[in-house]
C-alpha cells in the first residue's frame, strides 16, 4: 500500500514505473517486488486509475 500511496503523490518520477505493453487496459505498471500494479493516469486532472494488482506471473492473464 505504501507504494500505491507514493504513486498517488508523484506518479511521474517513480523509477519503477514503466509503460505496460502486455495489458489491454493498463497504460503503466508499477513494480513492487514480484507484484505489479497496473494503472492508467490522467496527468491534467491528477487522476490515477488502478486497473489490477497481482503477482507478476498472473496479472497479465
Amino acid at each position: 500500500m505504501e507504494e500505491i500511496e507514493e504513486l498517488a503523490k508523484n506518479p511521474v518520477e517513480k523509477s519503477n514505473v514503466k509503460k505496460s505493453h502486455n495489458h489491454p487496459l493498463a497504460v503503466y505498471r508499477l513494480r513492487v517486488g514480484n507484484y505489479r500494479v497496473l494503472f492508467d493516469r490522467e496527468d491534467r486532472l491528477r487522476i490515477i486509475e488502478i486497473i489490477d494488482v497481482g503477482h507478476r506471473k498472473e496479472v497479465y492473464e
